[in-house]
């Protein structure tokens, strides 16, 4: 009996040996660190997916010894192949101060990218197969906490806060004019329907939370709030 049992146990061992997954060749990346870059800090990815199904991502990153910054806009992308990219800076900022970027792919698999510095939004784009355009910048002075979307017709709309919100449209690559809000907006969330509707929840104060929309008719509805400041005598 324990001669047969012996030769059950060692059966067993040989088996699960072979059933262990292989380990992955050194050349694939690390799925806890794509970047591979240890000695930088990295913080708020985003990513966007193509009509391929691959992954694009934007996030920003600073030197270990600067935790609160300067921070540069950094991009890298999915492989066909397996693996990601290297990644490389989109900001080009003497200065190092650019970060909260944002992404999105439209229907012809371009890349837009939008990021916050120096208290402006800043823009760049990327045709399938084409390289980036320079930084420019899209906003007036102390426009901060930039966010975008694009509809069913690639039509790319940008909102940012401020003493006044702050909204402008990309259309075939070109820049409309830029539209404000009544006082004051932080925070705001944007989500764009592929009909072209724009939706879009800020904070007006501490506390409240508002919602404005625009129609495919380019038409503001009036701003409506969802929600009140919670009295802590009541």
């Amino acid at each position: 009996q324990m001669i047969k049992y012996l030769i059950w146990l060692g059966v067993l061992l040989v088996f699960l040996q072979y059933c262990q997954s292989p380990q992955p060749p050194d050349d694939l990346y690390d799925p806890r660190n794509i970047t591979r870059m240890d000695d930088h800090l990295e913080a708020l990815p985003q990513i966007a997916v193509d009509s391929e199904g691959l992954v694009h991502l934007v996030y920003h990153r600073t030197d270990k010894d600067h935790y609160y910054g300067p921070f540069d806009v950094m991009y890298m992308h999915q492989l066909a192949g397996g693996g990601w990219s290297d990644p490389i800076m989109l900001s080009d900022s003497s200065d190092h101060n650019s970060y909260t970027p944002k992404i999105v792919v439209d229907s012809q698999n371009t890349l837009h990218v939008i990021w916050e510095e120096n208290s402006q939004i800043y823009y760049v784009d990327k045709p399938e197969g084409g390289q980036w355009t320079q930084p420019q910048i899209i906003s007036p002075d102390q426009i901060i906490q930039p966010n975008l979307g694009v509809d069913g017709m690639d039509r790319v709309s940008v909102v940012g806060a401020g003493l006044h919100g702050w909204f402008r449209q990309v259309i075939q690559m070109s820049f409309q004019p830029a539209e404000t809000f009544p006082p004051y907006m932080v925070n705001p969330a944007m989500n764009v329907a592929p009909n072209g509707t724009v939706n879009i929840v800020f904070e007006p104060r501490d506390g409240i939370v508002e919602y404005i929309r625009r129609t495919i008719n380019d038409q503001w509805i009036s701003r409506d709030r969802k929600s009140t400041r919670l009295n802590s005598s009541h």
